[in-house]
């Protein structure tokens, strides 16, 4: 199902949602393969402040053996997705369906295949690279300068590979019904700064559960 109308509880799977009001699955296979170990990232063309473009990952990410590729790493202040308490961001990378990738340049959002990993990012005494990335990728932006920075899995991701899966939606219009969600259970760290950019929220209310099932496992 999909709507251009930007009404938050329109459809019966909308994103985000909080996993502490979801009937959760024990699983040992969420059906989900990370191959990717860097991302090329350059500051986002359209100039939206906490989003890179991926230009280039060394790997794929497999959902159900289907390939996806990632194309962007943004983050939501404060966190989307919920576990009866909001996190103070979330990073999402987003992989899109290899035979999808096209229309997904064009800016067509609509019945892409998508799949996301999300990420909790909780304050802390260590910097997260990939928000330190930020101010040098859009500073050469502004300067007409070309410049990329790469982001490792370990720069990105936490070691544990704990995850809910859920099928969603997109949380920004068109709030498409097209989202495949692996949210890893364990939070990474930030530095008190880097989660107080000065820039306004960035993150969608929690949405009805409704009848899905969220699954839970480990992220290979």
């Amino acid at each position: 199902m999909t709507t251009h109308a930007a009404l938050p509880n329109f459809g019966c799977q909308q994103s985000p949602i909080d996993f502490a009001t979801a009937k959760i699955f024990k699983t040992d296979e969420l059906g989900i393969e990370v191959t990717w170990t860097t991302l090329t990232v350059k500051a986002n063309k359209d100039g939206k402040k906490r989003k890179f473009d991926v230009v280039k990952a060394d790997g794929l990410l497999f959902v159900d053996e289907a390939k996806y590729l990632p194309i962007d790493f943004h983050w939501h202040l404060p966190a989307e997705h919920s576990t009866g308490k909001r996190h103070p961001a979330e990073v999402h990378v987003v992989h899109v369906h290899e035979e999808d990738v096209a229309k997904a340049q064009r800016g067509q959002l609509d019945w892409l295949r998508i799949a996301v990993i999300g990420v909790y990012v909780d304050k802390g005494n260590t910097e997260y690279k990939p928000f330190a990335l930020e101010k040098p990728l859009f500073t050469a932006r502004k300067d007409g300068t070309v410049m990329t920075a790469e982001i490792t899995k370990a720069d990105a991701f936490p070691e544990s590979a704990g995850a809910y899966r859920y099928e969603g939606g997109l949380t920004t219009p068109p709030y498409s019904e097209n989202v495949t969600f692996f949210i890893l259970q364990q939070p990474v760290s930030a530095l008190p700064a880097q989660l107080n950019d000065g820039g306004e929220p960035n993150s969608r209310p929690v949405q009805s559960v409704n009848r899905r099932v969220v699954i839970e496992g480990d992220i290979k």
